[in-house]
């Protein structure tokens, strides 16, 4: 699996889906919850926003963008643990960012949400700037309409095996292993000193298919083994196979 030097992932999708479709309308008590807590998440425009920028803006970009949040009250986020709103610009690419985002429910926005807030003097709701790119959405099963589910809060995990640079084969952090640590991490999972509920397994080889790879378990016990594939995969679709 390939990292750039913007921390992209390319996650195979999961055929999971996440939520109802958007025409569709929540059948379930949980549902009408879940798109309940969307609508609020999406339309509070009184919040002061923490807005993280795609590290795919110019420098020029980012300055005048940087201008327009401190001009609305609003901070500049430079932590993935502390964002509340992120713009970028499609096609949308399996970036750390991304995933970030996805795993931690914070509205994903194009540029032009910025330009329009500050028109208007004040941040105007997200949900009416979410950036929609269909093809990425039906690859990988992501909703950008609903709130998903938290995959690894309150998981332990525990792992083997280590990821080499493609290039190089030199084991690093920096690359597939780091960014999977770190949205396990930034998920709510722990490191556990035995199995845990899941098996993290980073020797394995990333796949060409658009699914994760077949989950396989422990034998005594009986604990799934997951691959980065898998964990990159829920970040998007809020879901740990089976």
């Amino acid at each position: 699996m390939r990292i750039s030097a913007s921390a992209e992932e390319r996650a195979p999708a999961s055929k999971k889906t996440s939520g109802e479709k958007k025409k569709r309308a929540p059948t379930t008590k949980t549902a009408v919850t879940k798109a309940k807590k969307s609508q609020k998440t999406t339309n509070d425009s009184s919040a002061t926003h923490r807005v993280l920028l795609s590290s795919g803006f110019s420098p020029r970009q980012v300055k005048a963008l940087s201008k327009k949040i401190e001009s609305l009250g609003g901070d500049i986020a430079t932590s993935l643990r502390d964002f509340t709103v992120f713009v970028t610009e499609a096609p949308l690419k399996r970036t750390k960012n991304v995933m970030a985002s996805a795993l931690q429910n914070c509205p994903i926005v194009k540029a032009d949400w910025l330009e329009k807030s500050t028109t208007s003097g004040k941040f105007l709701p997200t949900q009416k700037f979410l950036l929609r790119d269909k093809a990425f959405e039906r690859a990988h099963a992501y909703n950008p309409m609903i709130e998903r589910d938290h995959p690894f809060r309150g998981k332990t995990w525990s792992m083997y095996g280590s990821t080499a640079s493609p290039s190089t084969g030199v084991n690093t952090r920096a690359g597939v292993e780091g960014v999977v640590l770190d949205l396990l991490s930034l998920g709510g999972a722990k490191r556990a000193t035995a199995d845990g509920d899941f098996v993290l397994r980073l020797d394995a080889g990333s796949s060409s298919s658009k699914t994760p790879d077949r989950v396989t378990y422990l034998k005594t016990p009986k604990i799934p083994i997951y691959t980065p594939s898998h964990v990159l995969a829920a970040c998007l679709d809020g879901v740990l196979p089976s």
